[in-house]
């Protein structure tokens, strides 16, 4: 596997979707596959605000 330089999170939009997930209550009920679905849903929702928060470029 390649290493990659890459540092976490890398912008505001994974900033806060993982701040998103890692207050939900009850964290330790959900699956992997259920955080990582909760983590996606998170960040679409903040690029979407975030891009409606910008005039058409």
């Amino acid at each position: 596997m390649c290493q990659e330089n890459k540092s976490f999170p890398s912008d505001k939009f994974e900033a806060l979707a993982l701040l998103y997930v890692e207050n939900l209550k009850n964290i330790s009920a959900f699956s992997p596959e259920s955080l990582l679905r909760k983590y996606n849903s998170a960040y679409e929702k903040i690029r979407e605000a975030d891009a409606k928060t910008k005039p058409n470029q």
